[in-house]
């Protein structure tokens, strides 16, 4: 087996998964919690481990050298992003001092420079020498760069290592601050930062390097086990279960069905409506669920149900995977029984005298003034009648407003009660009310004028230990659709109204 080919494949993949992993990041910043510091590192460990792997590739010692430069663009960064990300994870809303960013970026910045020089140049602080080793058992096979070690080496080294101990301490100094998550997540993390310090430890008691790059493996294992558990407990604990939770403990009934719109799964809120009124793999169409409701789902339309006496809004949403390929359904039916409930008692309250329960006058000229424009209506007949009780201020008077409130209430119902589905009843103001009559002469409403005028008459309207009695004038002003205006054959109805007060009162009166 081509054991040096595995190696540089597996080497070049690691790069090119820690750069993948930057990008994610980036591009996800708010669900990566705003840790950009971790985007960087994972592009430097792109560079470091993608240059490394054309390095191993590499067979003349120039190539070599140019590749080992192209890492050392990421090497020293490294370990001074890694504080920042500790920083970062301890303290959010706080920010490194200027000093401190700069103190952590010198020495890294000075090695930078240093190593481009190096082998090109006779500016050797950081290679005193470079050579190819054969390949040997150790290296399985592949020929290696070998380096010289110059003072400048030593002093990264001792960098790095500072720094990653600080990072180890950093985490553990937050994991006794913490509770909870962040407390495990500091105490593994500081752990690894500890670990880290150590590897580079080992590379300051040789004069050269010598074999392959082990620390490169060991950063990269190290840096995957950060991610891991950085994120662990959001993606692969906290998020599922919180998912799972909101599916379960939604209070709206949520169905999930596969592309092909067979049931799922559903959620408990679901079981409203009806214990095993579905089941995994029935078809849709199959269901309680009515066929113009399963065609309305299909299209993706908002389709309103009713069921149970509740009223839903129901909603399809689509599933994808990641790839963008459509994997099933998601129905949700939001329970709009109160909310629509509520809006009816408003659209009510506002359309109707709070104390006769008919229409006011607002909602009568809405609902008179729609018919009369409605063209299909043509020309035909209507009638108004103008409804006043006779001496209204003696019973207010005699037996206070309530009673007389009492009188407006039963007197509206006995109106009603003399109406048929053709007219519109409503309380004009005071003790008057407006009757408007569709497809009625004014002869064809005076009958249910008379009507309305003797039944009050022969009522007896009982509150409490009382028993009044009243009368009503009624004014008859007839019309056509189309001829005239409402508001002058309301002003011919009460203008019959007028002489019916005039007269004996308790009479009805019509004009032409």
């Amino acid at each position: 087996m081509q054991f040096d080919i595995i190696l540089i494949g597996v080497t070049f993949a690691i790069g090119i998964i820690s750069i993948g992993i930057a990008v994610a990041i980036v591009t996800n910043l708010r669900r990566a919690h705003g840790f950009w510091q971790l985007a960087v590192m994972f592009f430097l460990l792109g560079i470091y481990a993608t240059a490394y792997a054309l390095e191993l590739a590499a067979t003349s010692i120039d190539v070599k050298i140019l590749f080992n430069h192209i890492q050392y663009i990421a090497i020293p960064f490294m370990a001074p992003f890694w504080f920042l990300l500790a920083v970062k994870f301890g303290w959010r809303d706080r920010k490194p001092k200027w000093w401190q960013t700069t103190l952590a970026v010198f020495i890294p910045s000075i090695v930078m420079i240093s190593v481009q020089f190096s082998y090109y140049t006779p500016f050797d602080w950081y290679y005193t020498f470079a050579e190819i080793m054969p390949g040997s058992a150790a290296t399985l096979g592949i020929d290696v760069l070998v380096l010289g070690k110059g003072w400048m080496y030593y002093v990264q080294a001792v960098h790095n290592l500072l720094v990653l101990a600080l990072v180890g301490a950093l985490y553990m100094k937050i994991a006794l601050k913490s509770t909870g998550i962040k407390r495990r997540q500091s105490w593994i993390l500081g752990t690894f930062g500890f670990a880290a310090s150590l590897f580079i430890s080992v590379t300051l008691f040789s004069t050269v390097t010598s074999g392959l790059d082990y620390v490169l493996y060991a950063i990269s294992a190290i840096s995957f086990v950060i991610l891991y558990f950085m994120f662990r407990y959001d993606l692969f604990i906290l998020t599922p279960s919180a998912h799972q939770a909101t599916f379960e403990k939604a209070l709206d009934p949520i169905l999930v069905l596969d592309e092909h719109y067979d049931v799922i799964s559903w959620n408990a809120a679901f079981d409203d409506f009806g214990k095993d009124v579905v089941h995994f793999g029935m078809p849709l169409s199959a269901s309680f669920l009515p066929e113009e409701f399963v065609e309305s789902v299909k299209g993706k339309e908002t389709v309103p149900f009713e069921h149970h006496d509740k009223r839903y809004i129901a909603e399809t949403f689509p599933l994808s995977t990641k790839h963008g390929t459509l994997s099933g359904y998601i129905i949700r039916f939001n329970d709009m029984t109160s909310y629509l409930e509520r809006i009816e008692k408003l659209d009510y309250e506002a359309s109707h005298d709070s104390l006769t329960a008919v229409f006011n006058r607002r909602a009568f000229f809405a609902a008179t003034t729609a018919y009369l424009d409605d063209p299909t209506h043509g020309q035909g007949d209507y009638s108004v009648m103008m409804i006043d009780i006779d001496d209204f201020k003696k019973v207010n008077d005699t037996y206070g407003h309530p009673v007389g409130d009492v009188v407006l209430e039963d007197l509206a119902s006995i109106i009603q009660s003399a109406l048929d589905e053709n007219a519109t009843l409503a309380r004009y103001g005071g003790e008057e009310f407006v009757v408007f009559v569709r497809d009625a002469r004014p002869e064809e409403a005076r009958v249910v004028a008379e009507r309305i005028r003797v039944n009050v008459e022969q009522a007896s309207f009982e509150i409490g230990n009382l028993s009044i009695r009243i009368t009503v004038s009624v004014g008859v002003k007839g019309a056509r659709v189309g001829s005239g205006s409402l508001k002058e054959t309301i002003k011919g109805a009460d203008e019959a109204l007028y002489i019916s007060k005039r007269s004996n009162k308790n009479v009805v009166t019509t004009v032409l």
